[in-house]
């Protein structure tokens, strides 16, 4: 990583492990507006991606993503982003940071602090989680879904050699989303092969 970037990325870190979520996003975004002048589209995304789970309503972040160039496997999902923030939906403020798993009898479900319930999960198969939104939330984006579900399983994740998991969501392609928080469309040939008993 660039040092200059790297700088920045520590005081975000910083400002964030003191509370100071607004801090912290600003230093994100500008991390991530650092790696974009460098081209280094993967650091971009991942700041870009930090600032955004402070606020998961904040449109700023998401139209970064849009726009870069390194995250074209995910560019519908951050268009639709785009597209549901500006149909302004009377959604709290909330935070991907914190978001915790919650099982009961009635159910498993992500909760984020302040808010509540904001996605339902269930396991139909192994490595298998099946999403949906919360009620208040039905028109939430599968970004959004993808971002609080990271979280909620891994609240401290690592960016290389993490684990990964098969998420569907609505009538959306199944995806792998990994630990790092990238997500690609599950490959149904590839993984019927991998899966087959020798």
């Amino acid at each position: 990583m660039n040092v200059e970037i790297s700088e920045i990325t520590v005081a975000a870190t910083h400002a964030l492990a003191a509370g100071d979520y607004q801090a912290a996003r600003q230093r994100f975004v500008e991390a991530g507006e650092c790696a974009v002048r460098f081209q280094l589209w993967r650091s971009a995304f991942r700041a870009f991606r930090n600032a955004l789970e402070l606020d998961l309503v904040d449109p700023v972040p998401v139209a970064r993503l849009k726009a870069l160039r390194g995250s074209l496997t995910m560019l519908g999902d951050w268009s639709d982003y785009a597209r549901v923030l500006d149909s302004k939906p009377a959604w709290p403020s909330l935070s991907a940071i914190g978001a915790r798993i919650l099982s009961a009898d009635s159910g498993t479900i992500v909760e984020c602090r302040d808010v509540g319930p904001v996605v339902e999960l269930t396991m139909p198969d192994r490595d298998l989680l099946e999403a949906t939104p919360d009620g208040r939330f039905r028109t939430m984006p599968r970004a959004m879904a993808l971002l609080l579900v990271r979280r909620a399983l891994w609240p401290f994740p690592r960016e290389r050699d993490g684990m990964r998991v098969r998420v569907a969501w609505g009538a959306t392609p199944l995806v792998w989303l990994d630990e790092s928080g990238d997500w690609q469309t599950v490959d149904a040939a590839l993984s019927s092969r991998c899966q087959r008993t020798v």
